[in-house]
């Protein structure tokens, strides 16, 4: 239990970080990024939004239990603005490192997909004055488009994949860089060689998993509308978009991330770098989401940064530090978060995505437990 309440307390914003730890990143010497140096295999970053570890199954997700399997492993906290932190949210904090809204919360479905994000051209086109005015309205002050900027200046080759990947990797004028629209977009590109193999930095938004029920167009879970709840004797207004189950999403996107994983296999040289993790979800209940992180010296050890002090529970903004430390970056300006890093042995993999889960399910009982306490 005592696990769960430390979880339950970097999971609402009273933990250890979130006041001023700042991020620590070894810099390339001469400007020359370390990971080039190094030699080292690129970096591929995947988002599931909502995907949490009792997701994970040797029998439901066979591709993501490999994976799992092969990194070390932790719970992410992806607390932003309120009870919900939508995948936007979570893509736009990883290039950041501070909390950062995509859009205005209140509003039909709350996860729908950020108007400042322009998706009809040949390039996607973010919006960075719309997404300062949201941040502002909270008292933030993230730097939009620094991340990409950064990975341009130190000459990195990106591509991003899908929405969440393009908000993460615009430069500081709104543009992103090579951009396919999902993953499977992707892959076929690559098997027909219409795309280069993998370059420094590849990053992947694979979709959200989400209730099956009411579903906004963008394919966001949504809250049913007044219409949607009206009833018509006695019985309430079916759903007018049916989402397919949660195990069939599961089923789907397993399916891509395992062809997206054997492509990266039989890249030449070095092994990918691959950072698998859960930027948010459309659930009304905050949860914790999975972080698991494949690296060459890794693959049998808890996470653990600075930021929480504790093994098997980081925020969402310790990725940013993550990530720019394994591409050879400089630190963000006014980061909050610190690097992960491997920290004591997690045991076997089936046990520890078991403990993993039940942080998150421990988590909602102490936090329902305090939530009188909380109240000022």
């Amino acid at each position: 239990m005592l696990a769960g309440l430390s979880a339950l307390l970097i999971f609402s914003g009273l933990g250890f970080s979130g006041l001023g730890f700042s991020a620590s990143s070894a810099s390339a010497a001469d400007g020359a990024p370390a990971a080039n140096e190094a030699a080292q295999g690129p970096v591929v970053v995947i988002g599931v939004g909502g995907l949490l570890w009792s997701d994970i199954s040797q029998s439901q997700t066979p591709a993501l239990f490999d994976l799992v399997a092969a990194s070390d492993l932790s719970s992410l906290s992806v607390r932003t603005q309120g009870e919900i932190t939508c995948p936007a949210d979570g893509w736009l904090t990883l290039a950041t490192g501070r909390r950062t809204l995509a859009d205005e919360r209140g509003t039909d479905p709350v996860c729908a997909q950020t108007k400042a994000l322009d998706l009809t051209g040949t390039r996607p086109a973010v919006d960075l004055e719309q997404l300062t005015q949201v941040n502002h309205e909270y008292g933030w002050r993230p730097h939009l488009g620094q991340f990409g900027t950064d990975i341009k200046i130190a000459g990195l080759d990106a591509t991003a994949v899908g929405p969440g990947a393009a908000l993460s990797l615009v430069d500081g004028s709104g543009r992103t860089p090579t951009y396919f629209a999902d993953l499977p977009a992707f892959l076929d590109s690559v098997a027909a060689r219409d795309a280069a193999p993998v370059g420094d930095l590849l990053v992947v938004d694979a979709g959200n998993v989400s209730k099956p029920g009411f579903v906004a167009r963008s394919g966001a879970t949504a809250q049913p509308s007044a219409a949607d709840r009206a009833e018509e004797d006695g019985h309430q207004t079916p759903s007018k978009i049916n989402a397919p189950s949660r195990a069939e999403q599961l089923a789907s996107i397993d399916d891509q991330i395992a062809q997206l994983l054997r492509m990266l296999d039989e890249q030449p040289g070095p092994d990918a770098r691959v950072l698998l993790f859960g930027p948010g979800g459309t659930s009304p209940t905050a949860h914790l989401t999975v972080l698991a992180q494949r690296d060459t010296e890794t693959g049998m050890h808890w996470l653990r940064a600075e930021s929480t002090r504790r093994e098997g529970v980081l925020h969402l903004t310790d990725l940013n530090p993550t990530l720019r430390a394994q591409l050879g970056l400089d630190a963000a300006l006014d980061a909050v978060g610190s690097p992960a890093h491997a920290s004591g042995e997690r045991g076997d993999t089936a046990g520890a995505v078991a403990e993993l889960s039940t942080d998150d399910a421990a988590s909602h009982v102490i936090r329902d437990s305090l939530a009188p306490l909380m109240v000022t």
